[in-house]
C-alpha cells in the first residue's frame, strides 16, 4: 500500500530542481522500416537520476509484473523515513514482438522500465548529437537507393492483370502504427523520425489530421 506525506513529496521536489535533461545517446531501428531515432535507454537514466535521489534520502524499486501475453512495471519511490510512492503498473504487450519467448520478455521488461521511471520522475530528454543525427539520415538514404527496375518483354496476347485497388488507409496502415509506438519514446523520437519520411507519406499523416495527434501524443508520452 503506498504511504504519502510531506516528507517524501518535500525529497521528491528538491531532487527534482536537480535533475538533469537525459541525453538520448542510443539509435534504433523502428519496426522493420530502417527509419532510425534516438532514445536513452534505462541505464543512462539510473547513472544520471540515481546518485540525485539517494542525495536526498530516495531510493527506487521496480517490481515487474507478468499477465498473459504483458509483462508490468510498477516505480516505487522509497524514503529514508519509510514512505512509499508509487508509480502504479505499467503495461507493455509481448505479443507482435519479433523476437519469442524469453527474449521478447526482456525486451518489454527493459522498456517499460525505462518508460515507467522517465514517466514517472517527470524527467526530460535533451537534444540527441547532430553528427549522430546525420549519420543516422546518410545511412538511411544509402539504404534507400535500389537498382533500377528491369522492364519485363511484352506480351500482346495477354493483357496485363490489373492491380488490385488499395485505400489510402490500408496503404499507410503499417506507417500510423509505426509511428504511434515511436511516440512512446517523447516528441524529438517522433520529429525525427517523421523527418525521415517521404513526401507522401509525410502528406497523408498531414492530410488526415494523423500528424497533429501524434505530436500530441508525443508530447504528453
Amino acid at each position: 500500500m503506498t504511504t504519502v506525506n510531506k516528507n517524501i513529496c518535500m525529497r521528491l521536489i528538491e531532487a527534482q530542481q536537480e535533475f538533469p535533461r537525459i541525453v538520448q545517446d542510443q539509435e534504433a531501428k523502428a519496426f522493420g522500416s530502417g527509419r532510425g531515432y534516438s532514445y536513452a535507454n534505462i541505464s543512462s537514466c539510473l547513472d544520471a537520476i540515481l546518485p540525485i535521489l539517494n542525495k536526498h534520502g530516495l531510493a527506487v524499486v521496480q517490481k515487474t509484473t507478468t499477465e498473459e501475453d504483458r509483462v508490468g512495471i510498477e516505480t516505487v519511490l522509497v524514503s529514508e523515513e519509510g514512505e512509499t510512492l508509487s508509480s502504479g503498473v505499467f503495461f507493455v504487450t509481448t505479443a507482435g514482438l519479433q523476437q519469442k519467448g524469453v527474449q521478447a520478455f526482456g525486451s518489454a521488461v527493459t522498456y517499460a522500465r525505462r518508460y515507467s521511471f522517465v514517466s514517472f520522475l517527470g524527467l526530460s530528454y535533451g537534444e540527441e548529437d547532430d553528427d549522430g543525427r546525420q549519420a543516422s539520415e546518410d545511412a538511411y538514404s544509402k539504404g534507400k537507393t535500389r537498382a533500377p527496375a528491369r522492364k519485363a518483354a511484352p506480351q500482346p496476347k495477354q493483357p496485363a492483370p490489373q492491380p488490385a485497388q488499395v485505400s489510402e488507409d490500408e496503404k499507410y496502415f503499417n506507417l500510423v502504427e509505426e509511428a504511434k509506438r515511436v511516440c512512446l519514446d517523447g516528441l524529438e523520437a517522433y520529429k525525427a523520425f517523421y523527418s525521415k519520411l517521404h513526401a507522401d507519406e509525410k502528406q497523408y499523416l498531414v492530410k488526415t489530421k494523423i500528424h497533429d495527434q501524434l505530436k500530441q501524443e508525443a508530447a504528453n508520452a
